[in-house]
């Protein structure tokens, strides 16, 4: 019996070594957690801080461009710029079209295509500025669909 009371007293005071251990640790774990909340509080205050500085570095460029578009816009060439430009375009989409009605021309035979009414318009050529230039001068037309 004085074994048995020996032997729980050894048992309860190993606990209450186990138990000052564990409440050293869960001290020393609260301490190392409020460190790296300080931490992790202080590094969102430098992220947001770059992020601020980033976005006002980025808008920066966004500026200088709506800025320069607000001025072309107000120019007087933004028109005949634009006429130019979009003649261009158009006479290279034409010019496509028309390269590959002849594609299909070659491949089926002349009477197997329908030949489109701007056939006998364009004239394909290898990039020539005065062809474009011809297209921006000349005045548009309006094709009208038949049937």
């Amino acid at each position: 019996m004085k074994k048995d009371i020996f032997h729980k007293r050894g048992m309860i005071e190993g606990m209450n070594k186990k138990q000052a251990t564990l409440k050293g640790e869960l001290s020393t774990l609260s301490n190392l957690s409020e460190e790296r909340a300080k931490e992790a509080a202080n590094m969102n205050k430098e992220l947001s801080s770059e992020k601020e500085a980033l976005a006002a570095a980025a808008s920066a460029p966004v500026q200088f461009a709506t800025q320069k578009i607000r001025e072309f816009l107000a120019s007087p060439n933004y028109a005949s710029q634009i006429h130019t430009e979009c003649a261009a375009y158009l006479y290279s989409l034409a010019s496509d079209y028309k390269s590959r009605f002849l594609y299909l021309v070659t491949l089926f035979g002349e009477e197997k295509a329908d030949k489109p009414e701007w056939y006998g318009d364009l004239s394909l050529s290898d990039g020539d500025s005065s062809d474009v230039e011809a297209a921006c001068n000349d005045p548009p037309r309006v094709v009208r669909p038949r049937g």
